[in-house]
């Protein structure tokens, strides 16, 4: 015989001896009639629990057990009729403990079904009161055709017989499911007290309300409410064991609350108290741990997060790191480059200049004129390397604040005169307007408004063929001062304007597209203005032209 054949053969009669002992056991309390029908019935219960760990192969165990278990009480004789109902109630026993298990793990958790409330629920509605509805059909039905009961009481003993399988599953599969997994212990002195002082209060409300018969059953909740959140599925099961032994002892022995004349009401009352205890510690438990489970995944989310986010903004300090380096690098070969290009470029420039005046002899016109492009594509070239030197040294952030106290209205004057060499080829004039709220001397970095204002007066002058450029300056603020460049030039688009100060961007339109320029000019100007402190602000209409505004800080003398 193969060894997996063998034990469970030795299962099975395991199980049919221990259910056959529990069944004669339990059947000493029937009542209805007596001798047929019992309030707490523990076989039910064994039999859910041999099934749900041991599969259904078990189950042929539990129609022997119960077969055995009623023939003890019914067929002292072994009259055939006898065996008969015997045999049709072990049927109904095995279908039941069979269905219960299967609903249970078909729509609960299979593993840990007290651990979640809708599989607690699933497991009182479908695998202690639907499944028991089984052998409680199956076995009244055959009790009474047998003529082992009378058809008077068929009503009560179904309905006996139903509540008391439910109890014996609710009552004893929860007991033996949660505790096949032992809690760690605890080395917390003052939880073990907790828990003894818990349960010695459990026994001491037991004992006066179906000893003493004192109606205190409701203390019952208080404490088990405290076990539950104290101790969880562990203890909140050995609680319900503990609760239902001491009701189902008081109830035997004729004391406590639910002792009533009609003996069947009396078992109603029983399995309605302990049923409402069960379902009401089981779902709080099954509550408290989903939410256990939920703060721990939440913590562990948050630690995985956490780690995540550390380990992402080490990834971005590294990245920024390199880039940084990076720029640096570039900055520095451009830096670099532009100094090496200069050099020539200058003597190109100078070269021109002593050819077109004639120090080294005497030129033909069409030669002066090459040398004329020579040298304006030369001073074109050195304008790009220019800006591209500024653009590095602000990326490097090498640029320093250098302010000295100037005479506002000699400083404009004596900048504006030099500008205006550039509206030499064009019809074009320059004004001067000085508000009263200027101050008469201003604390500036000299250098740097001179370039800002020298990019803004010529980008005026590259966009404006004919007409008036007006230089404002004055404070429109007592802490704040500005200059306005105003062209009746070409003006720009609304969509322009929103990419004016980006670098390399030019107005691309017919317009335009003979008007010499980088793109880096007015993108320098903005960088400058915000060095300083302030804002650059532009309007502009296609057509009627363009103000370019700088605000900067007015420091006090």
């Amino acid at each position: 015989m193969k060894p997996s054949l063998l034990n469970t053969i030795i299962l099975n009669f395991g199980l049919a001896s221990m259910y056959a002992v529990s069944s004669i056991i339990s059947q000493q309390f029937g009542v209805i009639p007596p001798g047929n029908a019992t309030a707490i019935f523990a076989p039910s219960g064994i039999a859910f629990v041999a099934i749900f760990f041991f599969g259904y192969k078990v189950a042929p165990g539990v129609l022997l057990g119960s077969f055995m278990g009623n023939n003890n009480l019914y067929l002292p004789n072994f009259a055939l009729i006898g065996f008969s109902v015997a045999l049709a109630i072990g049927i109904g026993a095995m279908i039941e403990g069979s269905l219960g298990v299967y609903l249970l793990k078909k729509f609960g958790n299979r593993e840990r079904p007290f651990e979640q409330v809708r599989s607690v629920w699933i497991f009182i509605l479908l695998s202690a009161l639907a499944s028991c509805l089984v052998n409680a059909t199956i076995g009244s039905s055959a009790l009474v055709l047998g003529g082992f009961a009378p058809p008077a009481v068929h009503g009560n003993i179904w309905l006996t017989w139903w509540l008391g399988d439910a109890a014996g599953v609710v009552i004893l599969a929860p007991l033996f499911i949660v505790w096949r997994h032992l809690p760690k212990p605890s080395n917390d002195g003052k939880l073990v007290l907790q828990a003894v002082l818990s349960f010695i209060a459990l026994m001491a409300i037991g004992t006066i309300a179906f000893v003493g018969g004192f109606p205190i059953e409701y203390l019952f909740i208080p404490i088990l409410v405290f076990i539950v959140l104290r101790f969880g599925l562990h203890g909140a099961t050995l609680g319900i064991f503990l609760v239902a032994g001491f009701a189902i002892w008081g109830a035997v022995n004729g004391n406590g609350a639910f002792v009533r004349a009609d003996v069947n009401d009396s078992l109603l009352l029983l399995q309605a108290f302990i049923g409402t205890v069960m379902f009401t510690a089981l779902t709080l438990s099954a509550a408290d741990k989903e939410r256990q489970t939920a703060t721990k995944a939440l913590a562990e989310t948050n630690h995985t997060l956490e780690k995540r986010v550390i380990e992402r903004t080490q990834d971005l300090e590294i990245a920024k790191n390199e880039a940084e380096s990076a720029s640096r690098s570039k900055t520095l070969f451009i830096a670099q480059m532009s100094h090496e290009f200069r050099t020539p470029l200058n003597a190109v420039i100078g070269y021109s200049d002593i050819l077109q005046m004639g120090m080294l002899g005497d030129m033909t016109p069409d030669q002066t004129e090459r040398i004329g492009f020579i040298k304006q594509n030369a001073s074109r070239l050195l304008g790009l390397i220019n800006d591209t030197l500024d653009i590095a040294q602000i990326e490097a952030g090498k640029l320093t604040l250098t302010e000295s106290r100037v005479n506002t209205q000699y400083f404009f004057d004596e900048l504006l005169q030099g500008v205006k060499s550039l509206t030499a080829k064009k019809q074009i004039t320059i004004k001067t307007v000085y508000h009263q709220t200027i101050p008469e001397r201003i604390l500036i970095d000299a250098p740097k408004i001179q370039q800002i204002i020298v990019n803004l007066v010529g980008n005026a002058v590259k966009f404006t063929p004919e007409g008036v450029i007006t230089i404002e300056i004055g404070a429109n603020m007592p802490n704040e001062w500005f200059f306005a460049v105003r062209d009746t030039g070409i003006g720009m688009s609304a969509e322009s304007v929103k990419q004016l100060f980006e670098q390399y961007t030019r107005i691309a339109d017919a317009t335009t597209k003979s008007i010499e320029g980088t793109g880096l000019g007015l993108s320098i100007t903005k960088r400058l203005v915000e060095f300083l402190g302030g804002t650059v602000d532009v309007q502009s209409v296609l057509g009627q032209g363009s103000v370019f505004t700088v605000n900067l800080p007015l420091k006090p003398l």
